[in-house]
């Protein structure tokens, strides 16, 4: 299957609530547009095609064929949802997403700590550098661009965890390491390679004022 346009959008009605029932009816309506995608794309009968999750909520699209389900190997997405807009890719092969709001006022002095304290300074996508260099560098930032590493490090944590088929929380709580993209990745570029399995892709919607991750393969 060919690789789709990297980053899909879903706008949703500004005044809809934000309960966990409507959560599940806008997963359900995102993931038959994907499959509607999927199968137009690569041919697939559509009848035949299926989203299912991990017990992490990872998704992963199935082909029903000799009566059972089976994972298709040249197909991977990945979703993120906002309060306004649903974000979706489709690779053939491993990708991660996330789409975060930016927000003025998110207690950033209070998180930044917390994910910079997860990160794997050894790690071997992790760029050259020590933490006390890095720390002493944030600590020169403007407010603006501690918002902008904040965001863009979050954002890179939680696909990160979806590439890994994990969720945020639980890599938090069970103290699993992140690699360090570098100050100037978070800070500057759009694009970054982490290791040679790995890239890191943003994209800013002003309109909107999200922020959007997208990991791929090389």
């Amino acid at each position: 299957m060919k690789e789709l346009q990297r980053i899909h959008c879903q706008p949703w009605p500004a005044d809809s609530d934000r309960s966990a029932s409507t959560k599940r009816i806008r997963s359900q309506q995102l993931y038959q547009h994907i499959l509607d995608t999927i199968a137009q794309q690569s041919g697939y009968d559509r009848s035949n095609l299926s989203i299912m999750k991990s017990t992490h909520g990872k998704p992963q699209v199935m082909y029903y064929h000799d009566r059972k389900n089976t994972p298709m190997d040249d197909t991977f997405i990945s979703v993120s949802h906002c309060r306004h807009f649903s974000v979706w890719t489709c690779q053939p092969q491993p990708c991660a997403i996330d789409i975060e709001p930016i927000d003025a006022h998110r207690s950033i002095h209070r998180l930044l700590p917390r994910l910079l304290e997860r990160i794997d300074w050894a790690h071997g996508a992790t760029h050259e550098c020590a933490s006390a260099d890095v720390e002493s560098e944030i600590v020169l930032l403007s407010d603006d661009d501690r918002a902008m590493l904040f965001y863009r490090l979050w954002t890179f944590c939680e696909s990160w965890c979806k590439w890994h088929g994990q969720t945020l929380w639980q890599t938090l709580a069970e103290h699993i390491p992140f690699p360090w993209p570098s100050l100037a990745h978070c800070l500057r570029e759009q694009v970054t390679a982490l290791g040679r399995s790995m890239q890191i892709h943003y994209d800013c919607d002003t309109a909107s004022g999200c922020l959007i991750c997208l990991l791929s393969t090389p």
